[in-house]
Formats: structure tokens, C-alpha cells, sequence
């Protein structure tokens, strides 16, 4: 039989295309799935910036239990039709977001907490239509604090310590 099929040789190889049709066809779809699929824990949208540094200045006050930070992201624009950056916050108080302009200094620009959503927090959205081309880095700065239910960081009194000389703090994150 196999000597009658090798006398036809478009019988092998039709059923071969076919295949690798279908396969490239397939893998073609998987891909654009793939792309296509967002991050579930995540109300950013990661996919039209590239973040490429973060500086973050820390401030910590034991005694309020409270930590500041001024944040300094530097970005890349990859979606230009997109004018907002949006990031994922939970539990913190937002008190200035800037541009870092050509004097080295920050022009505020503005920013909304958004409603919190279940599990995934609040989102800070920040309106970026003054900031730079597609070509430029973006340097953003965010000042901010955490709040009393502020859940990623827990505050040890010293007496819940080890050593029971000094308080602690950790993170989750």
C-alpha cells in the first residue's frame, strides 16, 4: 500500500499543507488572544506606558503610624492616543502629582481617585494631555501618604517585637 501512495506524491503532501495551515492558523489566534488578554489584578493601564524607573523618598512617622512618600516615575509613552496614566492606589491620601518640566521643576497637573472596586483597590487616574511626544520621557511625581486602613503595611508596637526595644514596620507588598 505504502508503494501505491509514494507513486502519488500530492497525497502526502496536501494532508501536510492542510496541517501546517491549520496549525500556523491556530498559533496565529493563540497569539492574538494572548495580546489581547489584560491583567486581571490590575485596573492600570500598563499596556499604553512603559515605566522604565521608580525613586521613591520615604518619610516614616511611627508615632501617627504614618508613611509619606514623594514617588518619581519615569515613562515612556507607547498608546500617544491615550492621555491618562492610570495606576492602582489603595488606602492612600493623593496630595499633589506633578510633570517635571524643562527647569527641572514639577507643573501640577491633575488627578482623580477613582471609586475603589473590591479587591483591586482605588485607581489614580492622571490627566497627561500637556505632557510630552511619544518620542520623551516622562517624569511624574507623586506625594502621598497611607491611611489608618491601610492594609500593605502593619506597625508593630516594640512590645510586639522580638527585642521589645523598638517598633516595626513591614510590608506585604
Amino acid at each position: 500500500r505504502l508503494s501505491k501512495l509514494s507513486a502519488y506524491p500530492y497525497v502526502t503532501v496536501i494532508p501536510n499543507l492542510l496541517f501546517r495551515s491549520v496549525c500556523f492558523r491556530l498559533v496565529g489566534i493563540i497569539r492574538d488572544a494572548m495580546e489581547r488578554c489584560r491583567d486581571p489584578s490590575t485596573q492600570s493601564n500598563y499596556e499604553d506606558y512603559k515605566i522604565t524607573h521608580a525613586f521613591f523618598h520615604l518619610s516614616l512617622d511611627f508615632e501617627k503610624r504614618k508613611l509619606k512618600t514623594s514617588a518619581e516615575l519615569h515613562f515612556f509613552v507607547v498608546n500617544p492616543s491615550v492621555k491618562h496614566l492610570i495606576l492602582d492606589t489603595a488606602d492612600l491620601v493623593v496630595t499633589t502629582v506633578g510633570l517635571k518640566n524643562d527647569t527641572n521643576g514639577f507643573l501640577p497637573v491633575s488627578f482623580e481617585i477613582l471609586p475603589s472596586k473590591s479587591y483591586l483597590g482605588s485607581a489614580l487616574k492622571v490627566d497627561l494631555t500637556n505632557a510630552s511626544t511619544i518620542e520623551d520621557q516622562i517624569v511624574l511625581s507623586i506625594c502621598c501618604e497611607t491611611t489608618d486602613q491601610c492594609q500593605a503595611i502593619q506597625w508593630m508596637e516594640k512590645e510586639e517585637t522580638a527585642g521589645k526595644r523598638q517598633p516595626y514596620l513591614f510590608s506585604q507588598c
